[in-house]
């Protein structure tokens, strides 16, 4: 009796065993025979592949996107050289926010330590209806870039996920108003050491539970000085939405090291989270 050949195995059932492979496994099996290379190609493999690239690869997306396989990648990630991200060599210009916009299937887009500060506002905007998820880590962008962004989702963006770490700046010169309307209009919103005051949170929680028909589910503002907020105000916040994380201290009584260090943070605070 003859040992089973995998080529004889239906497509539909080795489709769903290449599923199980990692990336570096799906392109060793692509390199087996004519019908795997078929089937490793198919768009359901690698819809979830996350792209990583560095700032100054980004010129090369164009080469990128002519590989079949990676033109389907929904989800890419750039990250700069080194911490400094204000450097010219961790700089992200028009004409490569260009090629990153021209990627037909892009649907997640995380940007890390790179210096947006040269991108247009337009092209910023434009960028941003194509997607569902935008993640800005410890990346520079001026104030302005942020007042615009914020507008822009106030008035409905496609945006469903939006997350800021750290901005180098802060997004203290938004309007509270503004603010309020931009996270309420996304559905999932992670704001992590982002410096908001305590007028920019209360004019957030107070829209969250005053909305009828509100759009957000997920509010992330741990690491936000949460001094002076009601904490009716948090409760209502926390009975209106799905998840509702944050801190229960203030930086105002806290050592300056209390946020960098997460062993000696949990240990000198009474709860973390809600």
């Amino acid at each position: 009796m003859h040992s089973p050949d995998m080529d004889s195995l239906p497509t539909e059932i080795l489709l769903n065993i290449f599923t199980k492979l990692t990336i570096s496994d799906l392109c060793n099996v692509s390199l087996v025979s004519k019908k795997w290379n078929t089937i490793s190609s198919d768009s359901t493999l690698w819809k979830f592949f996350i792209l990583n690239i560095y700032v100054d690869q980004v010129h090369e997306l164009d080469m990128i996107a002519g590989i079949a396989r990676l033109a389907r990648a929904t989800t890419i990630t750039i990250t700069g050289r080194g911490e400094k991200t204000t450097h010219v060599r961790n700089m992200i210009k028009d004409s490569h926010f260009c090629k990153i916009r021209n990627l037909k299937c892009l649907d997640t887009l995380t940007i890390s330590l790179c210096n947006l500060s040269q991108v247009s506002l337009k092209l910023l905007s434009s960028t941003i209806d194509s997607l569902s998820s935008l993640t800005l880590d410890r990346s520079y962008l001026t104030k302005l870039h942020y007042l615009h962004l914020m507008k822009d989702l106030s008035f409905g963006k496609h945006l469903e996920k939006l997350t800021i770490i750290r901005p180098k700046y802060g997004l203290l010169d938004v309007s509270p108003n503004i603010l309020a309307s931009a996270v309420t209009s996304v559905q999932e919103v992670t704001f992590r050491f982002t410096q908001l005051d305590h007028q920019q949170i209360l004019a957030i929680l107070t829209q969250i539970v005053n909305s009828k028909d509100i759009i957000l589910k997920d509010l992330d503002i741990r690491d936000n000085n949460m001094y002076g907020i009601p904490q009716n105000l948090l409760l209502r916040v926390a009975k209106t939405l799905t998840q509702f994380r944050y801190n229960h201290y203030s930086y105002i009584y806290s050592p300056s090291w209390l946020h960098v260090n997460q062993q000696w943070r949990n240990h000198y605070l009474l709860r973390d989270e809600a």
